[in-house]
């Protein structure tokens, strides 16, 4: 009986092990990849940088309303998605008035086609 219960026990161990060590590379290979991702965008070019930035940003900005409200528990706020939408519209605005070089041209051509100069 003592070793059926060993057996069952090493069993048991390996398995704990093995599960372990799958959780421990899963977390192991999303960091590397993360990291191995992020400081690929140093060896772009600046313009596709800042369209890199233009793109994610409001994103990243979503994304950290979420975790604080989630880590907070903060209210939340009706319409939200339309705040930022216009929150960052407002930022595109300001950047065309007085940073239009900052603006990628694509970008601008767009801007100008929908509000006009």
């Amino acid at each position: 009986m003592s070793l059926v219960n060993f057996c069952i026990d090493l069993i048991v161990s390996i398995m704990i092990f093995e599960y372990f060590f799958i959780l421990l590379f899963i977390v192991f290979a999303l960091l590397l990849n993360s990291i191995i991702g992020t400081l690929g965008v140093l060896l772009e070019d600046t313009k596709r940088i800042d369209d890199y930035s233009v793109f994610t940003f409001p994103r990243v900005f979503e994304g950290f309303w979420y975790l604080l409200k989630k880590l907070f528990k903060l209210r939340d706020v009706p319409n939200f998605s339309r705040y930022l939408f216009a929150f960052f519209l407002a930022i595109i605005f300001v950047m065309k008035k007085h940073f239009p070089k900052e603006i990628p041209s694509h970008y601008l051509r767009q801007f100008d086609f929908f509000f006009g100069n």
